[in-house]
């Protein structure tokens, strides 16, 4: 069987973001390494024009259980989304930690 695959793209706008959406996807590879995700998940780090927060998808090939502080899952056309704004660097890591390793639904 397959192993489930783990994806990280990071759209930067403004770039306040860019120096800690490396450290993270540094972080989330080594954890991919060594703990194999539920299926198969794709992290997109975005900026949005006019905000300073650091927006956060996660799309799972197969619907995952809810995480509390995320909104979704959702049904998108790549499968189930969960996504959550942040204002600061604290937590982030354990935050999508949780939701690449949720359970499925």
């Amino acid at each position: 069987m397959k192993k489930p695959t783990l994806t990280i793209n990071h759209t930067p706008v403004h770039g306040m973001w860019t120096a800690e959406v490396t450290r993270l996807q540094a972080s989330l590879t080594h954890l991919a390494g060594r703990r194999v995700p539920v299926n198969a998940c794709v992290v997109s780090f975005f900026e949005v024009p006019g905000d300073r927060d650091l927006h956060v998808n996660v799309i799972h090939e197969r619907q995952p259980a809810a995480v509390k502080g995320w909104s979704g899952p959702a049904a998108v056309r790549d499968g189930f989304v969960l996504n959550r704004r942040f204002h600061s660097r604290v937590g982030i890591l354990g935050h999508v930690e949780e939701v690449i390793f949720a359970s499925s639904a």
